[in-house]
Formats: structure tokens, sequence, C-alpha cells
């Protein structure tokens, strides 16, 4: 018996040169080439030329594996940021 296919994905064909700006703007803001290239231990003019084209960077590169748990670290740390916050602002209003 064959296995059902999956449905065709939602999400849009973003190119991985836009997709990693997306990550960095989300991570760093405005001045995000230089903090994502040390994060991922390249150097600056790496990330620059991924962003320009001048070198490949294909969507199973590893730098997108250590770009999402970037995004996952920030996450969990945002979450717990907020949660502290929560409890302070409720201990400290009267």
């Amino acid at each position: 018996m064959r296995k059902p296919r999956s449905p065709p994905s939602t999400a849009p064909r973003i190119p991985p040169a836009q997709m990693l700006e997306q990550v960095g703007l989300a991570l760093y803001g405005g001045d995000w080439q230089r903090a994502l290239a040390r994060d991922l231990e390249v150097r600056h003019d790496t990330v620059r030329h991924w962003v320009s084209g001048r070198l490949p960077l294909e969507p199973g590169h590893g730098a997108f594996n250590d770009a999402l748990a970037l995004l996952q670290t920030r996450a969990a740390q945002t979450v717990k940021a907020a949660a502290a916050l929560e409890r302070w602002m409720a201990a400290n209003r009267k």
C-alpha cells in the first residue's frame, strides 16, 4: 500500500539569503550581519557574501541549523524574562 502524499507546502518560497536576513533582523535588529557572523562563528564577509549572492547559500546549509538554534534559545530566554517581569510587576505594584 502506498503512503499518501503530503500536501504541497503553503509557505512562500523565500530565497535563502532573504531568510537569513529575516533571521538576523529578528535576532539582532539593524546591525545584524556582524552579530550573526559572530554567533555563527564565521567571518562578517561570509555573511555579507551570502546575502549578496557572492557565496552560495542553499537551504540545507548548516548555518540555517545554527540560526534556528539561536532563535530557539532567544525565544526561550524571552519567555523566561517575560514571566520574571510579570512576577516582579505583580509583587511590586500596589
